[in-house]
């Protein structure tokens, strides 16, 4: 059977693509049911030695240290290192299903192409070498820019591709627009030599004030983020979670101060008034600000009550907030994006991330620390997504690697000019792959050599390596491997190392500087870097299953910090329109980047809301004489789709929250209303789509 981009678009939000390429994941389940009452018939598992090997989760940007049991060498079971000192031993729910993914039924088995833009153009399977030679063409006919996007920067792979853009003078290196390092590459922006390398240290802080960021939720490194809150009590950590939503971290924060959509930029320069007004703002970091007027400007412009009105929070509780920045021995503010809705807009980013500058948090123990002085490269320069000039992308391509976050096609589409080729680099078939031109599968995780770098939100340096625990198949290709046969076909001349040969390199690196320690995933032990013989044994080390790290660099640099704060503009007006806000959680906004089986159960189970469902609170489903479970049309001016209806008394009223994820089975992608809430989603002119003006009634 022909798969055409409209297949993919229909069924990629359900399990009904899992049926349409292979129902053996799905009938495990069914039978797994009948098993528990009929225990004679169920079939001998297989046999043969046991064993255990080590290596890295490379499903999201943490790199979680893993232990894999294996059967006759293939993973049965993954579990988490105990006392790893980066992740605290843990893994997601998704990681620990993680070796499902080399049978995903949307693997992508061959190089497959389209022969037209149109929705019922079918893949074709096309060699790799003819791939290569039509997409060198097409970069040496391009007269627009060839961009790379990337999701998880900061790998070997990543800097194969700044490498490869630097030898093209339209080549752009870009960056998903949702990062949980937000506030801190905002805070790189304003500094005025942008050197360095920030992190949070939460391990030594008092206070956290997060705008929105679902720190509870498998945020940053989870193993990590559980281990810091589960210590609360002793350490007397105390969290704000300023939201529209009552979100799992709000409902376990100290503080929820339920904001009003959209409004957080007002929140922040509210705060930034209370310090300013009553002289909270230290001296020294007065010195550091090249622009203070502009700030305070910003912050002066609103009256106490106005702030109020346009928050929604009470004045007296944001200068309460001011106040426990301003006195707590060591705090952080910052914001992240959430896994459904996307970031926030640029300035609303600025005014939150300079609150930390106002208290002093920069450089400080318990603050935000500097992870790593680095000599300045103008030539690498990541853009955010967000800032790449419209219609100006001719060749885009698409990397291999999950970000876990959200992305509407209608924001990719955006950057691309009229007449474009995007080739996906994904080993499956999901919602980019669909609109791709061709699509060139890299390796499955767990089937290639990866690096695995310090985390973005990382307090230290930090180096492990993903070894392969499955046999590569001959029909994906490495992109490194890519690259080299494109820069041969283009004519470059530019060396692409190897993954081997580049963490190699990485190892004399870190055997030459001495600093550090290797803790060894199969004993527990921590050896000092200085202690190792050679480099050789530094990286037979990591070969077998290490993760080096380095000591936590707190120390103060005398930074200049522009903020280039403007006045706000426009200022939320209270409307009766509904607001719908996208919601989704990390590494699940698609049936392509989790374990079939743990979709199944993900959508059987609820726990999480499934795509097509909308949570109101009883009042606005009372307005529109609504009920629980009901069915209803939800209509933006992008289109529409048929919802379930939840009730639920922690959304405000007048908010709608959709569901962004896997869709139930009995999902009928057949009706012509069906569609991906993210579509219906309004794009900015900032580029963000958070929250967009809705309707809804019953059907």
């Amino acid at each position: 059977m022909n798969i055409t981009r409209r297949n993919i678009l229909k069924l990629i939000g359900g399990s009904a693509v899992g049926f349409f390429l292979t129902p053996l994941p799905y009938k495990v389940l069914d039978d797994s049911s009948i098993w528990t009452q009929n225990w004679s018939l169920t079939p001998p598992l297989p046999q043969g030695p046991v064993s255990i090997k080590y290596s890295n989760c490379t499903l999201c940007a943490a790199g979680c240290g893993v232990k894999a049991k294996c059967v006759n060498g293939i993973p049965c079971q993954l579990i988490g290192i105990p006392r790893h000192p980066i992740d605290n031993g843990a893994l997601c729910a998704r990681g620990l299903a993680g070796h499902h993914l080399v049978n995903h039924p949307l693997r992508v088995a061959l190089p497959q192409k389209f022969l037209h833009k149109s929705p019922d153009s079918a893949m074709e399977p096309i060699s790799f070498q003819t791939a290569v030679n039509e997409i060198a063409s097409q970069i040496q006919k391009s007269n627009g820019a060839i961009a790379v996007f990337d999701q998880q920067p900061g790998r070997i792979t990543s800097e194969i591709y700044f490498e490869f853009l630097n030898q093209l003078s339209n080549g752009i290196y870009a960056t998903h627009p949702s990062r949980e390092d937000a506030t801190l590459s905002t805070l790189h922006e304003m500094i005025d030599k942008n050197n360095a390398k920030l992190g949070y240290d939460f391990e030594n802080t008092q206070l956290i004030v997060s705008f929105g960021a679902p720190l509870l939720d498998d945020w940053g490194i989870p193993g990590r983020m559980r281990k810091i809150f589960g210590k609360r009590k002793e350490s007397g950590l105390k969290l704000i979670q300023i939201e529209s939503c009552q979100s799992r971290t709000a409902l376990q924060s100290d503080v929820w101060l339920p904001i009003k959509p959209d409004t957080e930029y007002f929140a922040a320069l509210a705060i930034a008034n209370v310090l300013i007004k009553e002289n909270l703002v230290l001296l020294a970091a007065l010195r550091q600000i090249t622009d203070f007027e502009k700030l305070k400007h910003a912050a002066l412009q609103f009256t106490p009550a106005q702030y109020s009105e346009i928050t929604g929070i009470d004045f007296s509780i944001i200068r309460q907030t001011a106040n426990k920045l301003a006195q707590s021995k060591s705090a952080i503010v910052l914001s992240g994006p959430n896994p459904g809705a996307g970031p926030f807009n640029n300035e609303t980013e600025k005014a939150i991330a300079s609150l930390n500058i106002l208290i002093g948090s920069i450089g400080t123990d318990g603050g935000i620390v500097i992870r790593d002085l680095q000599k300045e490269n103008k030539n690498h320069i990541a853009r955010n997504w967000n800032a790449i000039q419209d219609h100006s992308i001719e060749v885009l391509f698409i990397d291999s690697v999950d970000s876990g976050y959200a992305l509407p096609w209608n924001l990719i589409e955006r950057k691309l000019q009229p007449q474009h080729t995007i080739i996906s680099l994904s080993p499956y078939l999901n919602e980019i792959a669909a609109h791709a031109d061709y699509i060139l599968p890299s390796p499955a995780p767990y089937e290639s050599l990866v690096e695995v770098p310090a985390h973005v939100t990382s307090n230290v340096n930090s180096f492990s390596v993903a070894v392969p625990l499955f046999a590569k198949p001959e029909t994906v290709i490495e992109p490194e491997n890519l690259f080299k046969l494109i820069t041969q076909s283009v004519g470059m001349q530019l060396e692409i190392p190897t993954t081997e040969e580049a963490v190699k390199q990485k190892a004399e690196k870190i055997f030459s500087t001495k600093r550090g320690s290797v803790f060894s995933y199969s004993d527990g032990t921590t050896k000092p870097v200085s202690e190792f013989l050679s480099a050789d044994d530094l990286c037979k080390k990591l070969f077998e299953g290490a993760a080096w790290s380095d000591k936590p660099n707190n120390s103060h640099h005398p930074f200049r910090f522009t903020l280039n704060i403007a006045a706000p503009k426009n200022v939320p007006k209270t409307t009766n329109s509904l607001v719908l806000i996208p919601q989704g959680w990390k590494v699940a906004v698609s049936s392509s980047s989790i374990s079939p089986i743990l979709s199944k159960l993900f959508q059987e189970s609820e726990l999480r809301e499934n795509a097509g469902t909308i949570s109101i609170n009883p009042e606005t489903a009372t307005r529109y004489r609504l009920r629980s479970n009901d069915t209803a049309l939800l209509e933006t001016e992008e289109g529409k789709m048929n919802v379930r209806v939840k009730l639920n008394t922690s959304i405000q009223p007048g908010v709608i929250l959709a569901s962004v994820g896997p869709a139930l089975n009995e999902t009928n992608f057949s009706d012509a209303t069906y569609n991906d809430v993210l579509s219906l989603c309004t794009i900015s002119d900032h580029g963000t789509w958070r929250i967009t003006q809705a309707k809804v009634s019953k059907i």
